[in-house]
Order: C-alpha cells, then structure tokens, then sequence
C-alpha cells in the first residue's frame, strides 16, 4: 500500500499508485497489496490510481476502484 488517508487518527482510505496495470503480473501484485492492507485494517474499499485505467473489482467483502488519476483528482476537487 502506497498511501492511507486518516481521519482523526483513524485510517479512512487506501490507496495504490501504478503508472499502469498493463500487464497481469502487476495488476495481480496491485490488487493483491491492496486487499492485504484492507484485510490489516478491516476496511471494505481501497483506490488504485493508474494513468488511465478504470475499473472496479470486488473481491469478497472488499471493493477496489481502478481510477485514472484525472478523474481521481477531479473526484477529489468537490
């Protein structure tokens, strides 16, 4: 895991850079780091951000967005 976002000491968001997941090796280590530290912290939803990438995947419990990071940013900006 890249990054985590927290709220009040609390770990609110998870978040995974790649410049892209092109290939299935990265795509699987990606996903697979991200569901690890949901696991850890008990959180149902993470964000991989990717140049251009989108897609959701759930596994589980757990939900991973796939943003490009345009539209991560834009999101962010409201």
């Amino acid at each position: 895991c890249d990054f985590l976002t927290t709220n009040k000491g609390k770990v609110t968001e998870v978040i995974q850079v790649a410049k892209n997941i092109n290939s299935i090796t990265t795509k699987r280590r990606e996903i697979n780091g991200i569901l690890e530290t949901l696991e850890q912290l008990k959180l149902q939803h993470g964000i991989i951000i990717t140049e251009d990438d989108h897609e959701v995947i759930e596994s589980g419990d757990h939900t991973i967005e796939i943003l490009p990071i345009w539209y991560w940013l834009l999101k962010r900006g409201n």
